[in-house]
């Protein structure tokens, strides 16, 4: 960081400690994979193998995908016997996935960036896959599967007989919500999930603790629980952390927040300046944190 020099000469002075690296502010893994775990879709009706070791901020199991949230350099690797796994969503520049098939066992062993979380939807094709490795990269590309053979052509069947009469319409089905249809500021949940989110401008901000839930002054009573197929699953991104005007005190070190956002407090002029209040800091520790970005120092 570039303002690391102002901010110890800063810290040592007041006894606020500034902190080296903002990256360590990024929130720790809420789902650690100590064994191989199984995870089941419906559509198509396959299973899927969590590898032993993965780890996950968040995930949500749809119909038909697995949406997986992966913290600042984890790893997560899923596999399926039936069907070749494809991806999408991978966006940081220092991301990685790798691709194999292995006696027809599909794998994706996906590391999340060094700077930012990722989320990543991960979906079956219709066949299994055929024996390969690939290398995917970030930069907001996604993955194929390995290409499965063409099946042969059928014949064409022959054209039926229309029936007599005009059939009745089917009622159109109600349309399931969307990240563009849900309100900004509603909180919704997946039906079988303990995982809040926030709507914010059509993305949806899971919570990571309770504490920033309640530092926000929502009520669990207005959560609203969304089916699987309602759930808009591919448009989860970052967590949510605590409001703009929260003062956090971590390892020793002020922080302000300001957006989604933190900001080191240099000094004592600037502490007066922005009338901050120190005593009502909130102590907290780096797992407590949302995904906050590095803001540079308060002025």
């Amino acid at each position: 960081m570039k303002h690391i020099s102002r901010l110890i000469a800063a810290g040592a002075a007041l006894g606020l400690g500034i902190s080296l690296s903002l990256s360590s502010l990024a929130f720790a893994a809420a789902l650690n994979y100590s064994v191989a775990t199984t995870v089941t879709l419906t559509s198509p009706a396959i299973s899927l193998t969590i590898a032993s070791g993965s780890v996950a901020t968040s995930l949500v199991v749809n119909t038909g995908t697995v949406v997986v949230v992966i913290p600042i350099s984890g790893t997560f690797t899923i596999s399926s016997v039936d069907r070749a796994l494809g991806y999408s969503g991978l966006v940081g520049a220092s991301a990685n996935v790798v691709s194999t098939c292995v006696s027809g066992t599909s794998q994706l062993a996906i590391t999340a960036g060094t700077l930012a979380t990722e989320t990543i939807t991960i979906t079956p094709s219709s066949a299994a896959c055929t024996s390969t490795t690939s290398t995917g990269g970030g930069g907001g590309g996604g993955g194929s599967p390995a290409p499965s053979p063409a099946p042969s052509p059928s014949p064409s069947p022959s054209p039926s007989p229309s029936p007599s009469g005009s059939p009745s319409p089917s009622p159109s089905p109600s349309p399931s919500p969307t990240p563009s249809t849900l309100k900004n500021g509603s909180l919704v949940k997946l039906a079988g999930s303990g995982t809040i989110y926030l709507v914010v401008n059509g993305i949806l901000r899971p919570f990571n603790t309770p504490a920033t839930f309640k530092a926000r002054g929502l009520k669990f009573g207005n959560v609203k629980t969304l089916s699987a197929s309602q759930f808009p699953a591919a448009s989860v991104g970052k967590t949510v952390g605590y409001p703009s005007g929260t003062i956090l005190k971590i390892n020793g070190t002020f922080y302000l927040v300001s957006g989604f956002t933190v900001k080191g407090i240099p000094s004592m002029a600037v502490v007066k300046k922005l009338k901050l209040n120190l005593k009502k800091a909130i102590t907290v520790s780096n797992d407590d944190l949302g995904d906050y970005d590095d803001g540079g120092v308060a002025k």
